[in-house]
């Protein structure tokens, strides 16, 4: 009888990966090994910036005075901020694009992310481990962890002193 040839499993083909980002270093990784995979795939990817509710409406009492009130003055300049700086950084990586405005949203990173990738069906999250963990992520988990578990596609978490070779 003739031996068996092996035969890998079909794999889903990755077509979309959502690059999560949020300034630092790890994240610059994750932005370089999604670049990567994407072009070594044939994928596309899109960013996401997690702002905190806090950094786009501010603290000071003006930034109070307007909570309630969406595309106030002071939140379409604090985003037009935040989106100065991601497009500041995602040059310094070597993207030759701008971070466009559906790029950026606002709430808990983790709840967001887990939404964006579910809801718009990316078939891979390239992200960065974003800090050491605190006690609190032994009990609730960290960001990471909570995407991890409740994406429906893989995570690749990039940390550390890898760099991808193009």
């Amino acid at each position: 009888m003739p031996p068996r040839k092996y035969s890998p499993p079909a794999m889903p083909k990755i077509e979309r990966i959502l690059i999560p980002i949020n300034f630092t270093e790890n994240s610059k990784q994750a932005l370089q090994y999604g670049r990567f995979l994407a072009d070594k795939l044939g994928a596309t990817f899109d960013l996401l910036h997690v702002a905190n509710p806090r950094q786009v409406r501010g603290q000071d009492d003006v930034a109070r005075l307007f909570r309630g009130t969406p595309g106030s003055t002071l939140e379409v300049y604090n985003e037009e901020q935040i989106q100065a700086k991601l497009n500041d950084w995602v040059r310094e990586v070597g993207l030759d694009r701008r971070v466009r405005n559906d790029e950026i949203e606002e709430g808990d990173p983790a709840d967001v992310i887990i939404q964006i990738a579910n809801e718009q069906k990316y078939d891979l999250i390239a992200m960065g481990h974003h800090r050491r963990a605190s006690i609190g992520d032994f009990v609730t988990g960290g960001v990471v962890e909570k995407v991890i578990r409740h994406v429906g596609c893989p995570v690749v978490v990039c940390g550390g002193s890898y760099q991808p070779k193009p």
